[in-house]
């Protein structure tokens, strides 16, 4: 069948037509829109994060304000230069008001430990913000040494406590042999983490160190609080090493997740998906010297190589201190459950053994861990 001239030529201005009619209907819409008092909002394209350059920038900092506002990694960077300096920025807040790029540059943590006096003691908000390519390669082996965004937060006592909330970590790298290695935190005392996320590019390595502890989020808690983090960085340790916190002393943790592995490296300190080692007191009924997790769930795979660790899905060793003279304790775990597989040195898998608590652990005569699970409301373990 053959089309004539004229019937194609008439396709063709019905194909015109039709298109016509579209454009008329949209500008139409557009017309009307405007009538009705609705502009519609130009696109929007996100400007491209500056990479940090190294440098440091204080001029932010007045002296005379209760709040700053930080936007760019040098101001980042001179918030670490003043907490060095001895200013604890007590009481004061710092929000962050972008993404922060810090372009795999060595990081001099924010900072180093309230044993010192040169700790964070103020609030620090980062607005759900994400701060990229955050490096630390430290070898130093110092006895009071932290590694970590921030080093040290929170202040010898209970009152000079500091606060870190809603940080986003993108390749995130950690590799120190400090005292206390984590991510967002080395060292938190009397103080509190909140909101804080670490993706699968992240890691928090300690193969090589000789010294303590690691947490994907925080290295160690002393009296602290940590709730709703999320970690998925890879954390490999020596000594006691955990998916959200390595060394746990009368502190609190709740609703955190954990999705990264964690690989014990000739470690006997405790390895645990949420919490490495929980310490205790030597006053056995002092309120004080209670801990809790309470809805945390492991979801990461667990690998010692070292016979006789002990390693667990939610928490890896329980007991005392004995370098610190703690030897007692009390914890509850709540509603708290691990989904990760376990394997111990010989490769065996010990998962269904070892899915909520690693062991107890007894260093002297008349040592004691007071441990109490409760599920749905109901105390399963010790048995009632």
């Amino acid at each position: 069948m053959f089309l004539n001239h004229n019937s194609f030529e008439n396709n063709k201005l019905f194909r015109i037509g039709g298109l016509g009619l579209i454009l008329l209907l949209f500008l139409s819409f557009l017309l009307a829109s405007c009538q009705d008092g609705i502009i519609l909002p130009p696109p929007v394209f996100e400007e491209p994060v500056t990479p940090w350059t190294g440098e440091s920038d204080t001029a932010w900092y007045t002296g005379n304000s209760s709040s700053y506002t930080l936007d760019t990694a040098e101001e980042l960077a001179g918030l670490a230069t003043l907490v060095d300096g001895g200013n604890s920025f007590n009481g004061i807040i710092i929000n962050l008001d972008n993404d922060i790029d810090l372009a795999n540059l060595e990081w001099n943590p924010i900072g180093t430990a309230w044993e010192s006096g040169h700790s964070f003691q103020g609030t620090f908000d980062g607005r759900n913000h994400e701060i990229a390519n955050f490096y630390i390669n430290d070898d130093t082996a110092n006895g009071n040494s932290n590694a970590g965004f921030f080093g040290g937060v929170g202040g010898k006592n209970e009152g000079d406590g500091g606060t870190v909330m809603n940080i986003k970590f993108k390749n995130a790298h950690v590799e120190a042999a400090g005292h206390r290695v984590g991510i967002a935190v080395g060292a938190l005392h009397y103080g509190t983490v909140i909101g804080i996320e670490t993706d699968s590019t992240s890691s928090v390595n300690r193969e090589n160190a000789t010294s303590l502890y690691a947490g994907g989020i925080v290295g160690a808690s002393f009296h602290s609080t940590i709730i709703g983090c999320t970690n998925a960085a890879d954390v490999y340790g020596q000594k006691s090493s955990g998916g959200i916190v390595g060394y746990f002393l009368h502190s609190t943790i709740e609703d955190c997740t954990n999705y990264g592995n964690l690989i014990a490296v000739n470690s006997d300190g405790g390895i645990g998906g949420i919490v490495g080692f929980v310490a205790g007191e030597t006053d056995y009924n002092s309120d004080n010297n209670l801990s809790t997790i309470t809805k945390c769930n492991n979801y990461g795979n667990i690998t010692s190589t070292v016979a006789g660790e002990l390693f667990g899905g939610v928490i890896g060793r329980i007991g005392g201190a004995p370098t610190h003279n703690t030897p007692v304790m009390k914890i509850v775990i709540t509603d708290s459950h691990n989904y990760g597989k376990i394997t111990a040195s010989d490769g065996s898998d010990c998962t269904d053994e070892k899915g909520l608590f690693g062991g107890i652990a007894h260093y002297s005569t008349g040592n004691d861990a007071n441990v109490t699970v409760i599920e749905d409301g109901t105390q399963i373990f010790p048995e009632v």
